[in-house]
């Protein structure tokens, strides 16, 4: 008997029992009894025994009863005992449930949800797959088996293998399984809602009366198929959400173990600004590449997921004064920002786009692809922050699941009037590349510095595993004037930038190139030298011996000068940059070509040679020492302008070569 069947029986007795009691057989004044009080008692009696048969036997239909009476997810070592080691890959995943069902119309179960603690990651791309066309006819391969499931279905109990499937456009993977003649497939996504959770959906499960079931995943030592949070803030809870075939629904929410050990994760980030246009004073676009390395060996510990970006322009970069032309703000309620919907912002509030790297796509895509909006006018005052909003693209929301919305802000320091950019909480989903691309043009939301020169951009990551925040910096160069004109103002001296967090003792050089300082010697790691995005060029550097080496860069190239028979090769400097390394330590030097080094590096596709020359710190013996190096450019990571924002007349922004 359900609840509410329960207690409608106990009120209907009750009231029987006070009719009783009125209309209760009485003795007559000779001690006789009354025939119409016994009349009155025997038909109350028939009418109540009546309706509380009607009320029994009707019950099936009346109520389901549906509901969920026990709920449990573990995460365990390969001895059985308890993981809660932050970041680690554990052997087993185990999720069970039973049912309050009783095999009533209705009642059974059509959908049923885990919701998992944001950070919890299931990532079907570490497994093998088995293709549809051999789980439809039960031939999946024994490597794509990922664990166990068993159910309670209408008295007996059945287990069957789930092998890894691939994924769509609603499920960055799916699980499959077969019941006697049931085949059943869970999709595995992401909850916006939720913090971005994943979440294992069964849906439309068949009615054959499931009364429990237990999903045992398995994991460590043969992938990095599972991988636990990496924040140890507290206890996080898990949710499972169910539905039945009668519409009712039912939830259970548990507490997840807190993690521990959060000291013990990695977390390296660097962080690269490159900037549109050389114009001083120029409304430019600009380009943000946050690399988070990954380590996905699965008996080690997963790398710390990265919660907060603060990106500091350097002194002079500034709102553009004639930017965001056209421009109009997206409303909280059209970008939905906790919602499962997609955002619905007008096309004249993009001012960028985005792109997040994940191993959770599964092979459906490089990256997921979004747009960056300016937020609704009321916090976008003069000197006050510039709300943003980061949202997958309409026609590619969802992919694999994975619906990415958050928020961003824009604040100016009212001393020093340097503008920083934060994104903050930011989705935990494995990502080991954010890039973003502010547009330039008339929907510019930046402005290049006034002058010339050389200028460092200073960024600080976060982790959620509230570990040390990482500092980087990064270096870029204003060559031109207006309209590539004259430099406005020649700066006397570009103060030295050290582009990179040093970490280690330097290492041996292949093609050593030394420039003894007064306290030390830096030496050139390797004689190939990569080139990112817009024309960064990295050179790695070893300071070896008592103090700190310091100094300066210079990169000349060969740049080809006229047409045809007056084609002449002239050396030309095509980039600069200073450094200041402590002693024993190694570093990655930011040096920015200019326009000419990027002319040369796309007209040889990429791979140009070029002579380095590390000149005397100010403070050291008269010594200059160059070496011949070669200069490579990924195309995963090559600039080149090109119309990123069709709808934008007149701007540019920046596309991948």
């Amino acid at each position: 008997m359900t609840r509410g069947v329960w207690l409608s029986t106990v009120r209907l007795v009750m009231c029987c029992v006070w009719w009783g009691w009125r209309s209760r057989w009485r003795l007559s004044g000779s001690g006789r009894l009354k025939v119409g009080a016994v009349r009155q008692s025997l038909g109350v009696v028939l009418a109540c025994a009546l309706l509380l048969a009607l009320v029994t036997s009707s019950s099936t239909y009346a109520s389901t009863g549906f509901g969920i009476e026990r709920y449990s997810l573990s995460a365990t070592n390969e001895d059985g005992s308890m993981d809660t080691q932050a970041g680690s890959h554990p052997y087993e995943l185990t999720a069970e449930a039973d049912l309050d069902a009783n095999m009533q119309v209705g009642s059974e179960v059509k959908n049923l949800t885990f919701e998992l603690p944001p950070g919890l990651i299931i990532d079907g791309a570490a497994v093998t797959h088995c293709g549809y066309p051999e789980f439809s006819e039960r031939h999946c391969p024994p490597n794509t088996a990922i664990g166990v499931l068993t159910a309670k279905l209408g008295g007996s109990t059945e287990s069957a293998a789930v092998y890894n499937l691939p994924g769509g456009v609603e499920a960055a993977s799916q699980l499959g399984f077969s019941l006697s003649d049931l085949v059943v497939v869970a999709e595995v996504a992401a909850d916006p809602g939720d913090g971005y959770g994943m979440r294992v959906s069964i849906r439309d499960f068949p009615n054959a009366g499931l009364e429990s079931v237990k999903l045992t995943l398995d994991g460590a030592p043969r992938s990095a198929f599972l991988t636990l949070p990496t924040s140890c803030g507290g206890s996080q809870s898990t949710t499972l959400q169910g539905e039945s075939w009668g519409a009712e629904t039912a939830s259970v929410s548990i507490s997840f173990p807190q993690m521990a050990g959060c000291e013990l994760l990695s977390f390296e980030p660097v962080i690269d600004v490159v900037q549109e246009l050389l114009e001083a004073g120029a409304p430019s676009g600009y380009w943000l590449e946050a690399t988070i390395p990954q380590d996905e060996q699965p008996l080690g510990l997963a790398t710390a997921q990265i919660q907060q970006v603060l990106v500091t322009f350097p002194a002079g970069v500034s709102l553009a004064p004639s930017g965001m032309e056209g421009v109009v703000g997206c409303s909280e309620a059209e970008f939905g920002l906790t919602s499962t919907g997609l955002p619905t912002c007008p096309s004249a509030s993009q001012i960028g786009t985005f792109k997040l790297h994940t191993p959770l796509l599964d092979g459906l895509g490089e990256a997921l692809r979004g747009l960056i909006y300016a937020a609704e006018a009321g916090t976008n005052a003069p000197g006050g922050p510039i709300a943003l909003y980061l949202g997958v693209e309409p026609e590619g929301a969802g992919e694999g699941g994975l619906l990415v919305k958050f928020a961003g802000q824009l604040t100016q320091n009212s001393a020093t009037g340097r503008l920083t950019l934060s994104l903050n909480d930011v989705p935990q989903l494995l990502l080991s590349n954010i890039e973003l691309r502010f547009f330039g043009g008339r929907r510019a939301l930046l402005a290049n510095p006034p002058t010339c020169g050389t200028f460092t951009v200073n960024s600080e990551l976060a982790p959620w595993s509230e570990g040390p925040h990482v500092m980087s910096s990064s270096s870029f160069q204003i060559t031109e004037g207006i309209t590539g004109g004259p430099c406005p103002i020649t700066p006397s001296s570009p103060p030295p930038s050290s582009a990179a967090t040093t970490s280690g003792p330097g290492p041996t050089s292949t093609t050593p190139v030394a420039a003894t300082t007064n306290a030390g010697s830096v030496t050139l790691d390797g004689s190939t030298i990569t080139v990112h995005g817009g024309g960064l060029a990295l050179v790695k550097l070893a300071c070896t011996g008592g103090g700190t080496c310091d100094g300066k860069l210079s990169l000349t190239d060969k740049v080809p000068l006229g047409k045809g028979k007056r084609l002449k090769a002239k050396p030309e400097t095509i980039g600069t940059a200073g450094f200041s390394i402590p002693p024993g330590k190694t570093a990655t030097i930011d040096l920015a070509l200019n326009k000419a080094g990027r002319t040369s590096l796309g007209a040889a596709h990429g791979h140009i040679s070029a002579t380095l020359t590390i000149l005397r710190s100010s403070q050291a013996p008269s010594q200059t020492l160059t070496e011949n190096v070669g200069l490579v450019r990924p195309k995963v990571h090559g600039l080149t302008r090109a119309n990123s924002c069709e709808s934008c007349p007149g701007s540019v922004g920046f596309g991948y070569l």
